[in-house]
């Protein structure tokens, strides 16, 4: 066969089928049921993206080869991915570490800033939940940083693009330098904008395949949107949630299913299950319409929640008995913490007999515990709630007796 005849019968497979194609497939069709399919394999290569920025005020009164530390960004087998900013006397240098690594490293004044707010394209209902440190390892990976460092106004001073695989990874994972002469910062403060993209290792799965059609394919999403449709029109709802001089009208079957609290409630012979009317004085209208909202649909839809709505939700998930939503208000208070707020956290921790929670908080103190020392908050908890300071300090002096 020539080159013409070839690229012709190419052009007759795409655009048309000759009598031999068609034979051929005829025949496959005869003996389709004498080869069944057992099972298909799946080939899944896992992305995450984690988007943030860490501020780092008063940059040039820090101390030459002063080391900060952020928190952890992604979880890497038992250890956390981690970045570790440098001081120099003229500059400056970005590091990545894990846990491992940071045994190793001469860190002084630990740091920590708001931290890996997700990507929405990639990120899935569950991801705050996966990035507990019970994930299993994966071995194989493939870390991208691309880095921007600019001043408070805005402007760049440096750009970084750099990437690791668990092949490449070392102690000294440097992901750039920058030196200034003038040592000039505007306003004192230095922006590093952030983004890490990590490619996990292909995993394949096999799944057996039935060529029956069945009723098992999964609808939560199409669920979800038809019942905050339900909940958003208030069509056929029999009960009024009143929150100050705002009213929310729900359904007391949704209500009664999804929060134990609600179904004590409502089948007890209580007055408000009577007068189909519940009063809510201890929750703000913005926490109630949220916990409502995720009774409905399983999600909270707000991403730009501050940390005293967090804080706020998380009381009312607890009062109504929504464990679930507790847990992912308190994991993401975790990820966004900072010096300044995680006293408040480990006091709501506290409040809530939240075990999980108090637990990061306190590792979270004993690493950051020059600064947290140095917060209002501290302060309010050593006059008012002097057990938890007695309790920071045994839990400290214990870590500290063990390394």
């Amino acid at each position: 066969m020539n080159s013409d005849e070839k690229y012709h019968n190419d052009d007759q497979s795409l655009f048309g089928e000759t009598k031999q194609n068609l034979e051929f497939k005829e025949e496959i069709v005869k003996n389709d049921h004498l080869n069944p399919i057992d099972f298909i394999l799946i080939t899944n290569v896992p992305k995450k993206t984690y988007r943030f920025k860490w501020i780092i005020d008063k940059f040039s009164s820090l101390p030459t080869n002063t080391v900060l530390l952020s928190s952890g960004i992604h979880p890497i087998g038992s250890s956390w991915c981690r970045l570790k900013f440098v001081k120099y006397e003229d500059g400056f240098g970005l590091f990545h570490v894990d846990k491992q690594n940071l045994k190793k490293t001469n860190v002084t004044t630990p740091f920590t800033f708001n931290v890996a707010k997700r990507d929405p394209s990639i990120e899935e209902e569950n991801e705050i939940e996966k990035r507990k440190l019970s994930i299993k390892t994966n071995n194989d990976f493939q870390m991208q940083y691309l880095i921007t460092a600019s001043d408070i106004n805005e402007k760049e001073l440096v750009k970084w693009s750099v990437c690791f695989t668990s092949t490449s990874i070392s102690e000294d994972n440097i992901i750039g330098k920058f030196f200034n002469s003038r040592n000039n910062f505007p306003l004192d403060s230095l922006v590093l904008d952030c983004c890490l993209k990590v490619t996990l290792a292909p995993t394949t799965e096999e799944l057996s395949f039935s060529g029956k059609p069945n009723l098992s394919c999964k609808g939560w999403e199409n669920l979800s949107k038809d019942l905050k449709a339900l909940y958003k029109t208030s069509l056929n709802s029999d009960v009024i949630l009143s929150v100050g001089s705002h009213q929310i009208r729900a359904h007391k079957s949704i209500l009664s299913a999804r929060s134990p609290v609600f179904k004590k409630i409502f089948h007890h012979n209580m007055e408000e299950s009577k007068q189909n009317f519940v009063d809510i004085t201890d929750v703000p209208k913005d926490a109630v319409e949220k916990l409502i909202e995720y009774m409905y649909t399983g999600i909270v839809t707000e991403t730009n929640i501050s940390f005293q709505e967090l804080c706020e939700l998380y009381y009312a998930a607890d009062k109504y008995e929504m464990i679930e939503l507790r847990n992912k208000c308190g994991n993401t208070l975790s990820s966004i913490a900072t010096v300044d707020t995680m006293m408040q956290i480990l006091q709501l921790a506290d409040t809530h007999s939240d075990l999980n929670l108090k637990s990061e908080a306190l590792n979270f103190i004993r690493l950051n515990f020059e600064f947290v020392i140095n917060t209002e908050a501290w302060d309010f908890c050593r006059t008012n709630k002097p057990h938890l300071i007695t309790e920071v300090l045994n839990f400290c002096a214990k870590r500290h007796k063990r390394n």
